[in-house]
């Protein structure tokens, strides 16, 4: 034994002692401690051993002459398979081997655990001959079906323990037990079986204060009953509501066929965020930039305010968990903040800035006038930054005025000036181009311009220019209505057609015009007399009555009258005939171009002549042939001189048979025309008709069917009903163009082989039956080109012609293709040329129709670079659906691909036709490149598209209220605010428009500061888009300040807020916005209601601004109420459901117009009704506050709430 000496010795005396110790007992047997290896030779010889040995399982090697071994048997005491039985093993029997191991290991535990719940366990054994161990030494491991340690006790001596599981599934127990003298190991696979815990939605269950949590999981399928014995959590059902602060614990039960499960959950009770508001973050960054944002809570004690941010797009911009910003690279994101279920997202755009910027002028800038335009264009650098437009300024407009978009200049006056062009994307970068105006012509002077022009006539105009002698300038001109006439660049004027024209002559900035007149000549002048008789009594006669200028709408209608012998009759200038003694004279009406009519004047006095005339009837509307009889009646004459006639003014509409007094009216075509019946005195009277046009009721298209060879033509027939009908204008139609056209004449010509239907049909609608056209294939025999040659300016086209024989032949097609498509391309089937480049090539085409004929041209094309590129605008804002038609310059005139080529980088957003044509598609932003020349001689111009609507309409809500607080601004605190606040949100939420309710409501904290107001409505600005509904509701004290107008109270020590301030901000909110202001004085803000506005901006306050708003003053919490808002949200049915007071339509929906009247009617009636019932003790405010409102234009019927 490797023990010492000393160590030994002891042992031996020890042994001594105890052999006199009371019977053979392994308690009384000598012990060889634990750790013990080795028991040498003698280590106890000589030593008696009467109770045996305890040997431990540590002793692996025993000499066999290590014990005196007595004239009996040597009781070795040990564990199986160790060295203490191989010993006694080996002494046979000299030595008796008596184990000490436990058997027959018992676990005591139930078989089935709910988790969350303690179970108790315990285990019992037998000694090696079978009797019930006396255990005083425990040790228990408890391991799930993962082999992993949930539970270990440790030594002790408690023989049951308990355990409380939380997982469920299988569980071992294993460990060791013992006596005073030994200890044996056990293990108990699958000892017990833990039911699965009932799963709950989260591992930590957080509900606020007054709201409702579901806290099981979606996929927990067992009826499972939820309790808590707190007073501070709610359970109702399988939901809970959080009543007070705290963390308290919920327990849920679920009956199984095994037992009843129980989990136990922890659930804390905050106070949660209603709203929060970010602050400090700009609309754009440039690449590099930061920005440090903050947040403001609602309610400020919110018990865990810790705030999550995140941005969209790390690539563009981060945010730390400080809500410290970083922008990255060129982009948009969104950066968000979130405290439990309150969000505020808001849209940052980052740039990459504008370095240098370098002018250079278009056209040429060289020996400027006044008058002249010049365009600049600024080259922005880097070219990937993002904005790279600039704004245009000058420090001198009164001699030179540019565009601030466009770089257009307008020279006005001698003088140096110098244009700037700043970047707009907030660098700070600009450049400066210096021009110098020379002195140009001061006035200008005007002549030879004829008053009065005919169809035909030229004139040579003359411009004198002032100072004599100025070089440099020349005179441009040009008329109002070219279609009227025209002029030259050497001034000299044309008549080309009827009507009023001006001519301007324009050098530099002067001008001078004149006005003229080409006029519509005079073509016939009628007497519907020949003879005029007159008397003493009626002697005289109105001549223009019965004297007729044809056209009438001659320019120049007037007559000049001439008798023939005065002292006869005289006539009049304006043509009334005066006899003055008996005799005869010619009456002579010339025009002013010489035309003219006579008739004869005979004064008598063997008779009497007619005084009056009349006709009946004086009107009649006839159908195409109609017919009526007019009937003419005199007063007076005698004998011969008791006669007259009829006269139509219009003979194409009406034929006349006259006889005697009476005429037969027909009616020949739609149209008004006058019949006058004539007495041989000059007496007139007049009937009024109208020709009713007759419409065709059917068509028939004659034959049904043609057959024809390519090129071959045939008339097809039209017969109609009624066959006197008026409105007979026709047009025809070809189902198929491609095989046969049709003529406005009814000219059918086949095109090509195939088959066509000609159709004819009236303008209202009325369809004939349909001809079928087939064309049959004729080959050809022989072509050529109209011109075997073309030279032009490459970005041309020209179409290649030629003909061909038969002209029936069909298809009389070739297949074109260019021997150097870069100089020149041409479309295979159609033969249109493009020219691309300076060079010469070869067309050829082969007939289409296998005939095996050619056509071969020899193009030449030269190039005239582009220079400059302009197009009208920069930069557009469109609505849904709105369209712009760019306008643009190049320049030189004539260059090569000097028509741009249109493209729109997203055309989901907005598209754009071959001619400029922008369209907006939908909501976003999108660039249209337009692009002229080629090659080096590109140029592209952009413009950035903003399409600001959708055309679908979102609802959004913004509420904010200033009104002290209760405890320390008692003098100031509105003890109604928190429930008018309140009840406008209620009420706003129950809204359905057409089923949309309001997209957002947003409350902000109270006594939020100025700059949290003004954020808020510009993120309203940024949402919101042309469609979109917006309604703001303001509460707070507020006053009139003599000089600076209506105001808000600041919040606490801040500062007042305008009406001058918020009202610019509120107006760049797009589409329709609603504003709703509740304070004293309120209508104040209407002085600031005008302006330009992006959105339609509506204003409805609670009283003018001389006037005081009024409320219910109860310090009762919940009970005071100002009477606006109280009218207000009882019109939008808060507090009353299934009713709408303020729609008085009744169509479910209410408009503004119908919320103001009915607000303004009900808060008068409502203190009214208070003051009567409860006098004025509680009535704080003025009687006669009157709602007063002002709705942008149209928008008295814009629809802000609709029935649920």
């Amino acid at each position: 034994m490797r023990k010492s000496t000393r160590t030994l010795a002891m042992l031996l005396a020890l042994a001594f002692m105890m052999s006199f110790c009371a019977g053979a007992d392994p308690a009384n047997a000598f012990v060889i401690p634990d750790g013990v290896t080795t028991l040498e030779t003698g280590a106890f010889e000589g030593i008696p051993l009467p109770n045996g040995v305890r040997i431990p399982a540590t002793v692996t090697s025993i000499a066999d002459d290590a014990f005196t071994l007595p004239e009996g048997t040597l009781n070795v005491y040990g564990y199986r398979n160790t060295e203490a039985e191989h010993y006694a093993g080996r002494m046979g029997d000299r030595a008796a081997f008596t184990p000490l191991d436990l058997k027959d290991f018992q676990l005591h535990a139930p078989a089935w655990v709910s988790p969350h719940r303690e179970a108790t366990l315990s285990v019992s054994a037998k000694t090696f001959d079978g009797e019930d161990a006396v255990l005083t030494r425990f040790h228990y491991i408890i391991a799930n079906a993962a082999g992993e340690t949930v539970f270990d006790s440790g030594e002790t001596a408690q023989a049951e323990f308990s355990f409380k599981p939380l997982a469920g599934g299988s569980y071992s127990v294993r460990g060791s037990v013992g006596t005073d003298i030994s200890i044996s190991e056990f293990s108990f696979e699958n000892a017990f079986v833990v039911a699965e815990p009932i799963r709950f939605a989260s591992d930590a269950l957080r509900v606020g204060v007054g709201r409702a949590l579901a806290p099981l999981a979606a996929d927990e399928t067992r009826t499972v009953a939820l309790t808590s014995d707190s007073e501070g959590l709610r359970v109702s059902g399988n939901t809970v509501t959080g009543v007070a602060p705290g963390t308290y614990t919920l327990t849920a039960a679920a009956e199984t066929p095994e037992g009843t499960v129980y989990t136990d959950a922890t659930v804390e009770v905050v106070i949660a965020a209603d709203s929060l508001m970010v602050e400090g973050l700009p609309e754009r960054l440039f690449e590099g930039e930061t920005a440090k944002l903050t947040v403001a809570l609602s309610p400020d004690n919110v018990t865990h305010p810790e705030i999550t941010w995140k941005s969209s797009s790390e690539a563009v911009a981060t945010v730390d968990d400080t809500g410290f910003v970083t922008a990255v690279s060129q982009g948009t994101c969104v950066i968000s903040a979130t405290c439990y279920d309150a969000i505020c997202e808001l849209p940052l755009s980052v740039t990459k800035p504008v370095q240098t910027l370098a002018i250079r002028p278009l056209t040429d800038a060289q020996s400027l006038y006044p008058g002249d335009t010049i365009f600049l264009t600024a080259d922005a650098a880097p070219a990937e930054a993002d904005d790279l437009t600039v704004t245009w300024s000058s420090d001198n407009e009164n001699v030179a005025r540019v565009d601030a978009r466009t770089g257009k200049v307008s020279l006005l006056q001698a003088g140096d000036a110098v244009l700037t062009a700043a970047a707009n994307d907030g660098s700070g970068v600009s450049a400066a181009y210096e021009i110098h105006v020379l002195p140009g012509a001061t006035a200008l002077t005007l002549s030879g311009v004829p008053a009065l022009m005919s169809i035909g006539d030229s004139a040579a105009l003359a411009a004198t220019v002032e100072p004599e002698g100025l070089t440099g300038q020349t005179v441009t001109w040009s008329v109002s209505h070219p279609s009227v006439a025209f002029v030259d660049q050497n001034g000299t004027l044309g008549a080309l057609s009827p009507g009023e024209c001006t001519v301007t002559a324009v050098c530099g900035n002067a001008s001078a015009s004149a006005r003229f007149v080409v006029a519509t000549p005079v073509e016939t002048v009628k007497s519907a007399l020949n003879d005029v008789y007159l008397d003493k009594t009626t002697k005289t006669a109105d001549a223009a009555k019965f004297v007729f200028v044809y056209p009438k709408n001659a320019t120049n209608t007037a007559l000049t009258w001439k008798s023939s012998d005065s002292t006869i009759a005289k006539v009049s200038d304006k043509g009334v005939i005066t006899a003055l003694k008996k005799g005869t004279t010619v009456i002579t009406a010339t025009a002013h171009n010489g035309i003219s009519a006579i008739f004869t004047v005979h004064a008598v006095t063997d008779g009497t002549v007619i005084r009056a005339q009349s006709v009946s009837p004086t009107y009649a509307a006839l159908a195409v042939g109609g017919k009526t009889v007019l009937t003419a009646s005199q007063t007076g004459g005698t004998g011969a001189y008791r006669t007259g006639t009829f006269y139509c003014d219009n003979s194409s509409v009406l034929s006349l048979s006259i006889s005697g007094n009476q005429c037969t009216v027909t009616a020949l075509k739609p149209g008004e025309a006058n019949v006058y019946a004539i007495s041989s005195s000059g007496r007139v009277a007049v009937c009024e008709v109208l020709v009713k046009p007759r419409f065709v009721q059917s068509l028939t298209l004659s034959p049904n069917a043609l057959s024809l060879n390519r090129g071959e033509t045939a008339k097809l027939d039209i017969s109609f009903t009624p066959a006197n009908a008026t409105e007979h204008t026709f047009r025809f139609a070809s189902s198929n163009p491609a095989v046969a056209t049709v003529s406005e004449d009814g000219t059918v010509t086949a095109v090509s082989a195939g088959t066509a239907e000609i159709t004819v049909y009236t303008e209202d609608g009325v369809t004939s039956n349909r001809c079928t056209v087939t064309v049959s294939t004729v080959m050809m025999t022989a072509a050529a080109l109209v011109s075997q040659t073309h030279a032009g300016i490459a970005g041309e086209t020209f179409q290649i012609e030629y003909t061909f024989d038969p002209e029936t032949a069909t298809p009389a097609a070739f297949r074109w293709t260019s021997d150097a498509p870069e100089i020149a391309s041409v479309d295979e089937k159609t033969g249109l040329v493009t020219l691309l480049a300076a060079g010469t090539t070869i067309v050829r085409g082969t007939a289409a129709d296998g005939s095996e004929l050619t056509l071969v041209c020899e193009i030449t094309v030269s190039e005239i670079p582009v220079r400059a590129f302009v197009l009208d605008a920069d930069e557009l804002s469109l609505n849904w659906n709105e369209t712009h038609a760019l306008s643009w310059a190049v320049f030189p005139a004539g260059a090569s691909f000097g028509s741009p080529v249109f493209s729109s980088a997203n055309e989901g957003i907005a598209r754009v036709d071959a001619q400029g044509v922008i369209t907006a598609v939908s909501k976003g932003e999108t660039e249209i490149t337009a692009t002229v020349g080629r090659g080096e001689y590109q140029l592209t111009q952009t413009v950035r598209v903003t399409v600001v609507s959708d055309g679908t309409t979102t609802y959004r809500a913004l509420i904010a209220g200033r009104f002290g607080n209760a405890e320390a601004d008692g003098a100031k605190y509105l003890p109604f605010s928190v429930r008018s606040t309140q009840d406008v949100r209620g009420a706003l939420s129950r809204s359905a428009i057409e089923g949309q309710a309001y997209d957002s409501i947003q409350m902000l904290p109270n006594n939020a500061s100025n700059s949290a107001w003004k954020s808020a409505l510009t993120q309203l600005a940024a949402q919101a888009d042309a469609d979109d509904v917006t309604v703001i509701f303001l509460l707070s004290h507020g006053s009139i300040d003599a000089s600076k107008g209506y105001y808000l109270h600041g919040a606490g020590g801040e500062s007042r807020i305008y009406g001058s301030e918020l009202m610019p901000v509120i107006r760049k909110i797009p589409g329709h916005v609603v504003l709703i202001v509740c304070s004293c004085h309120s209508g104040g803000i209407l002085k600031f209601y005008g302006g330009a506005s992006v959105g339609k901006v509506s204003v409805l306050c609670s009283t003018v601004g001389a006037i005081k708003s009024s409320y219910y003053d109860t310090p009762e919490p919940g009970k005071s109420y100002d009477f606006f808002t109280r009218a207000l949200v009882r019109g939008l049915g808060w507090g009353a459901a299934g009713t709408l007071p303020a729609d008085a339509n009744g169509d479910g929906l209410v408009t503004l117009s119908e919320l103001a009247s009915y607000t303004r009617t009900a808060t008068q009636r409502d203190i009214a009704a208070f003051i009567q019932r409860n006098g004025t003790a509680q009535f704080n405010g003025d009687q006669s506050q009157f709602p007063t409102w002002r709705f942008a234009s149209g928008e008295g019927d814009l629809v802000i709430f609709g029935r649920r």
